[in-house]
């Protein structure tokens, strides 16, 4: 049974209509959702099912019509929006399926970013980003440049990246979609991996059942509902 103080993110009851030129969409249509520390959850979904915009209300980056999402028990429509991006940065890390790497930093240097978001020490900065970059296998790699990096490496710093703050969660859509198998493999059960070692929540969006399966809980997106793969 969860606690109420393991909970990371709490969805209650969201909804999300979209309005344009007075014809009006309902995409996300009453959805409650928990994501607990140290739990894997994945939420599936085809092409144009409401999978991203619904990770968009989860992490705050986009608000629900009707309905409250909290983290960590505050509520993100009573939070400004530099009190939003405050508590993404400290709270959650976000892997996406194209790394978003800036191309002219070393993966050291991509790494570093969030904490120099924070206005961390350099120093501080690089010595974390060099012992995430360690766990995620490129402890050798780190001063090359995206360009010279294979696709999993690349992914495999945008892990270091959204890890290196230490979050409560990690959001991840479609994160290894833009791999082949073998890559998409050994990059998800990095996450895996480190989701037990570093004791975060991990929340998954992705159409690929494969990897859905490997984690705690299941749930298929369908026309604005959730289908819970899971229940008996």
């Amino acid at each position: 049974m969860t606690k109420s103080s393991d909970i990371i993110i709490e969805a209650s009851n969201i909804t999300r209509t979209f309005a344009e030129g007075g014809l009006k969409t309902e995409v996300i249509k009453g959805i409650d959702f928990t994501l607990s520390q140290n739990e894997k959850v994945a939420i599936i979904g085809s092409s144009g099912s409401g999978k991203t915009t619904l990770l968009q209300m989860l992490a705050g980056l986009d608000q629900p019509t009707s309905g409250k999402v909290s983290l960590h028990g505050q509520d993100f429509a009573r939070m400004s929006e530099s009190k939003r991006g405050k508590m993404r940065n400290e709270h959650m890390g976000f892997v996406y399926q194209f790394h978003f790497l800036l191309p002219e930093l070393t993966a050291l240097e991509n790494a570093m970013l969030p904490l120099r978001v924070r206005r961390a020490a350099p120093g501080f900065a690089e010595a974390e980003a060099k012992e995430i970059l360690d766990k995620v296998g490129l402890s050798s790699r780190i001063h090359h440049k995206p360009s010279e990096l294979s696709g999993g490496e690349r992914q495999r710093v945008a892990i270091a990246r959204a890890l290196i703050t230490k979050p409560s969660c990690v959001l991840a859509d479609e994160p290894t979609g833009n791999l082949d198998d073998h890559a998409a493999q050994q990059v998800f059960d990095l996450m895996l991996t480190l989701n037990e070692e570093m004791n975060t929540g991990l929340l998954v969006v992705t159409h690929d059942m494969k990897r859905a399966q490997q984690m705690d809980r299941q749930y298929q997106l369908v026309e604005g509902h959730f289908q819970n793969h899971d229940e008996a």
